[in-house]
């Protein structure tokens, strides 16, 4: 004898209706020696449902037909738990700047050093601050002795900006490489006396749980196109938020390859672009990014837990758990001696107070506020708008709902189709939504140059300046020693040659200018006979 028993649930997703029918085994019966019927079969049934407070009721009959008891099936929720891939670790600091000038042939400063320096050298003359993650640059300055230095080469301006640790929480960043599903059913099984026992059971595809003489399999779960799940998080171990391509941009100009180095600080690695730098001769002025603390990064609207258009995603002891509204699963249930029927009950949904505000094309989306009502039971309704897809929760005394979407437009005026239950209805979605605002995370700061050597301040005599001692370190090598005597030896030449020769010549100059007037005053007082 073959069994057949018909399982109908509807769907009701645009104009679309799912029937799903099952084909029951054989039945196998033995009659014993007193004339009893042992009968022995089994029941295999697979139903597709959505799994948000479903509950999906079978009436269990024995081999006469008899009701001998129910099974309520309902799928509490839907739990996707993330597998991290870490991108990189960094950490939060604060940026400096120490710069140091050199003379020509002093130091570091000789040949062609300054122009072929490396970004990751390390000079003696910044010792102290090499072992900070940071970049060292040089710019060719004024030489000569007004500027303390014995050769009028471009002298050498080295410096470096480099990050110092401001807080000791190592910053994961990382996506979800996949999302791990796991479903949560609740099961209550009614025996034909009015004993009730309850389960619950974690299902995760592929694997099955049995009691009671039911196995049950989450054979496969579809999940819609979620972009959040998509997007980049960084964590400190306590806290999880979700940052934008740019907030990551920012992270990666500090950099460190793993969890030691991080905790090191010291091996990591900034980023060239990190500071833009002015030299000003003796003096280096930069802008720089920089995250002195988290608060910049773990902000209330970015922070987990996290709502957005039907996804929860939450922040469960380190780990990321998205609890999600809108996925369709495929349930299978295998039983033992007992026969299946189903009862599925068909209601009407109706919205109403509907209300739409927020803004479009930002990160936050619009809320639509409704009610969703049914003359009887709880059903879950699909809402068609041209440009929207939303699912809620109806029941016969309303349901308040608040759904997260994304608009690309101010002005929205739509007529949206309800479909739950026999007949689908409408509604009207209206309203104007504002524009997104800038909330622009701004990481420059200006950084204040630390001087090693050359003062900041400008003196007004370039004696003040003056390198006396750089000068006596050269007089004392002998080449320096031997260009200084003949230095010398011309000045004195020109000194005592040409001064009374120039001398002569300017009072020659003066007499003649005062012999001149002398005369022509003599002449004035002659008398004429």
């Amino acid at each position: 004898m073959k069994i057949m028993i018909t399982i109908i649930i509807f769907y009701l997703i645009k104009d679309v209706k799912s029937l799903t029918s099952i084909n029951a085994r054989e039945e196998s019966c033995t009659v014993n020696k007193l004339g009893e019927r042992n009968c022995l079969f089994e029941e295999i049934i697979e139903i597709n449902l959505n799994p948000h407070n479903q509950i999906v009721k079978i009436l269990l009959n024995d081999h006469t037909g008899k009701l001998a008891g129910t099974i309520e099936i309902e799928v509490n929720y839907v739990e996707m738990i993330c597998t991290k891939a870490i991108k990189f670790f960094s950490r939060t600091y604060q940026m400096k700047t120490m710069s140091v000038k050199r003379c020509y042939s002093e130091g570091s400063c000789v040949d062609n050093k300054c122009s072929e320096l490396k970004t990751n050298e390390k000079i003696e003359e910044l010792k102290d601050i090499n072992k900070f993650p940071g970049i060292t640059q040089c710019v060719e300055s004024d030489g000569g002795w007004f500027q303390g230095c014995f050769y009028t080469v471009p002298a050498c301006t080295y410096y470096r900006y480099y990050a110092i640790p401001s807080e000791k929480e190592i910053l994961d960043i990382f996506t979800c490489d996949k999302w791990e599903p796991i479903i949560k059913i609740n099961n209550k099984l009614i025996d034909s006396h009015g004993n009730i026992t309850n389960s619950t059971f974690n299902l995760i595809p592929g694997r099955k749980v049995a009691n009671n003489k039911m196995e049950i399999t989450l054979k496969d779960i579809t999940m819609g196109l979620i972009p959040m799940l998509a997007s980049t998080f960084v964590s400190n171990s306590k806290k999880i938020a979700k940052i934008d391509i740019e907030t990551e941009n920012n992270l990666r100009m500090f950099k460190c390859k793993s969890r030691t180095e991080a905790k090191t600080f010291l091996n990591c690695k900034i980023d060239p672009n990190i500071c833009h730098c002015r030299p000003a001769d003796n003096k280096v002025n930069c802008d720089c990014k920089e995250l002195n603390n988290q608060s910049m990064i773990f902000k209330p609207e970015n922070s987990l837990p996290f709502a957005h258009n039907g996804i929860m995603i939450k922040n469960k002891f380190g780990n990321i758990i998205a609890a999600t509204e809108i996925s369709s699963a495929t349930l299978q249930l295998k039983l033992q001696g007992m026969k299946l029927k189903t009862e599925i009950e068909l209601n009407k949904c109706l919205i109403t107070n509907v209300s739409l505000y927020g803004c479009y094309e930002c990160d936050e989306g619009a809320k639509v506020y409704l009610t969703c009502n049914t003359d009887f039971g709880k059903s879950l309704a699909n809402i068609v708008c041209p440009n929207i897809n939303m699912f809620t929760l109806c029941g016969p005394k309303g349901i308040d709902k608040v759904i997260s979407i994304n608009l690309n437009k101010a002005h929205i005026e739509e007529e949206c189709e309800v479909f739950c239950g026999l007949h689908p209805t409408t509604f009207k979605l209206k309203g104007t939504l504002a524009a997104a605002e800038n909330k622009h995370i701004d990481f420059w700061n200006k950084i204040e140059n630390k001087e090693k050597r050359i003062e900041t301040k400008a003196f007004i005599h370039w004696l003040q300046q003056f390198d006396y001692t750089n000068l006596f370190f050269y007089l004392i090598n002998p080449r320096y020693l031997f260009i200084f005597l003949c230095t010398l030896l011309i000045l004195l030449i020109l000194f005592y040659c040409c001064m009374p020769l120039l001398f002569r010549l300017m009072l020659k100059i003066a007499m003649q200018i005062f012999c001149a007037r002398s005369v022509g005053d003599d002449g004035n007082h002659m008398k004429i006979i």
